[in-house]
């Protein structure tokens, strides 16, 4: 068992950070047949059979599929159980036909008679768990957990992961929520839709989230096992460097491919002003974010349809964070009309500048109209709108945006 480190290994954690943060953030297709093998083994791990493995475009896809297979499934299991009867099952077979030629297609088809294990990803867990119990000290897999994994799972976090997982998770609830009952009918009761409502529930929840989600822990997990020499079976961390989310379930395993496309700003966090920031193939399926914070999809025109916004679309608006997007998006220029002066001044270069407030909603919008210190080819001075901070003039307000008393803030120098 590794119970302390060389300076040698110490001296490669920057290596493993570089590494799968890179990985985490990959937009390359999927290694398939890299995933498939390393899938088979944390199957093997946990002493599971072996599963058929489905490969769909995205992790929408991939998890609304789980749920139509593990509702099938289900029905099927409680249909037996309790003999509802003929009729029942004749519904349930429709069903299966029907699901399963639209929805999930042939291959989810040939595994339908095997049933949904709620626990394999548990099992998966504990069996990789133990393996680098085994092999690592505590204390120090804490120690390097904090120095490689944290560092990584920040950066793919902050990023990428929580928007994307948060998008499934929204849509698995949706899907389980109002998804159209396949094989129920009045002989089957509340008991048995809430029975088939719960495994949905799990099955749909039971994912690994791949190269967006795992890469801290396989780094972690990778360190030990390649500057440390520690005996490790490698599946899990091959299965976050060749693939997105999967949702293993007993005999069946749901694999998705990762993003063809990632954008972020300079301060790491999704972001496009054009279109999705992150873009699945095939499906097109994808993420509308404005530096970081996810913009829903019935929100997704702000972005990608900028002339709508308007001061009546902003007033009309509910949401805060909305409503202060669509200013940024805009440059504030829409409200400009709507604003009242509440005090002027002059920059340091001897230009005018006004601290503006208008009402939008329910909240107070402070905007400082500055004036571009260059001049354009035919001479003029473009005017620029700046969300203000805390300040009785505009002065005062663009020094705070510094963090600087406005008794210190001078401007010196304009670029």
């Amino acid at each position: 068992m590794i119970t302390s480190l060389t300076a040698e290994q110490r001296s490669r954690l920057p290596e493993f950070v570089k590494k799968w943060t890179a990985i985490g953030l990959s937009t390359e297709p999927a290694d398939r047949s890299r995933a498939e093998k390393a899938i088979l083994g944390l199957y093997r791990l946990a002493k599971l059979r072996e599963p058929r493995i489905i490969w769909l475009p995205c992790p929408i896809s991939a998890a609304l599929s789980t749920i139509v297979y593990a509702k099938i499934i289900s029905y099927a299991q409680i249909a037996k159980q309790q003999a509802v009867g003929s009729a029942v099952d004749l519904a349930i077979d429709s069903a299966i036909d029907l699901a399963v030629s639209s929805a999930v297609g042939s291959a989810v088809g040939s595994a339908i008679d095997s049933a949904v294990d709620l626990a394999i990803d548990s099992a998966i867990d504990l069996a990789v768990d133990s393996a680098i119990d085994l092999a690592v000290n505590s204390a120090v897999g804490s120690a390097i957990d904090s120095a490689v994994g944290s560092a990584v799972g920040s950066a793919i976090d902050s990023a990428v992961d929580l928007a994307v997982s948060s998008a499934v998770g929204s849509a698995v609830g949706s899907a389980i929520g109002s998804a159209v009952d396949l094989a129920a009918s009045s002989a089957i009761d509340l008991a048995v839709n809430s029975a088939v409502g719960s495994a949905v529930g799990s099955a749909g929840n039971a994912f690994f989230g791949g190269s967006l989600w795992n890469a801290g822990y396989s780094a972690w997990v990778d360190f030990f096992n390649e500057a440390c020499d520690a005996a490790i079976d490698r599946s899990f961390i091959e299965i976050t460097a060749s693939a997105g989310f999967c949702w293993p379930l007993d005999g069946v395993c749901f694999a998705s491919d990762r993003p063809a496309e990632i954008h972020l700003d300079h301060a790491g966090r999704l972001h496009r002003d054009d279109a999705p920031a992150i873009v699945y193939r095939e499906t097109g399926w994808g993420l509308y974010c404005w530096h970081g914070y996810r913009v829903p999809d019935d929100r997704a025109w702000i972005i990608a349809d900028k002339t709508r916004i308007t001061a009546e679309a902003i007033l009309r608006e509910p949401n805060a964070e909305i409503r202060r997007i669509m200013c940024e998006i805009t440059a504030f220029e829409p409200i400009r009309r709507l604003a009242k002066t509440v005090s002027a001044d002059m920059d340091g270069n001897g230009q005018p500048r006004r601290l503006l407030r208008a009402r939008v909603g329910d909240e107070d919008i402070r905007i400082v109209e500055v004036v571009n210190g260059s001049t354009e080819p035919d001479g003029s001075r473009r005017k620029f709108l700046l969300g203000a901070m805390p300040g009785r003039t505009p002065h005062e307000a663009i020094a705070a945006s510094y963090g600087i008393s406005p008794r210190h803030y001078r401007e010196a120098v304009r670029t």
